[in-house]
C-alpha cells in the first residue's frame, strides 16, 4: 500500500476511504436518452437559441469531437446577435457554463457545469 493510502486508514486498519476531492462518477447514458434541451433551457443559459450546424465525431484520426455552432444571443433593443464557433469536446459554449461533452452523427450532449444536468440537442 502507497503512503497516502495508509494515512487514510483509520486506526481499526480497514480499507481506505476514497480520495474526497475525486468528481462523483456519473453512470455513462446514451445521448437519446437524455432530455431534449428546449427553447426555455437554451434562454436560461443565456441564448435565445442554439442551432447545431455540422458534427464531427471523435474517431480514430479525430480525437476530440467538435461541432460548429451557430448560437444566438438577445441583445437589449436590438436585433440578436448571432455567433459561429466551433465548439471542441469539453469546452463550454462562450462565457456559459453549458460544456459540449460528446458529438454524435445525430446529436449532441451539453452539460451544465453548476449542476452537472445533461442534456441532448439534435442536429
Amino acid at each position: 500500500a502507497s503512503t497516502r493510502m495508509a494515512a487514510k486508514a483509520d486506526p481499526q486498519g480497514s480499507a481506505a476511504r476514497p480520495e474526497a476531492d475525486e468528481p462523483p462518477r456519473k453512470v455513462s447514458v446514451p445521448l437519446n436518452q437524455l432530455p431534449v434541451l428546449t427553447p426555455l433551457d437554451q434562454s436560461r443559459f443565456g441564448f435565445s437559441r442554439i442551432r447545431v450546424n455540422m458534427v464531427k465525431p471523435s474517431s480514430e484520426t479525430t480525437p476530440r469531437g467538435s461541432v460548429l455552432l451557430s448560437l444566438t444571443e438577445e441583445s437589449d433593443g436590438g436585433e440578436p446577435v448571432v455567433n459561429r464557433m466551433k465548439v471542441y469536446e469539453g469546452e463550454r459554449l462562450q462565457q456559459s457554463t453549458l460544456r459540449l461533452f460528446k458529438v454524435e452523427a445525430g446529436r449532441i450532449g451539453l452539460e451544465d457545469t453548476r449542476s452537472g444536468d445533461q442534456f441532448q440537442l439534435p442536429n
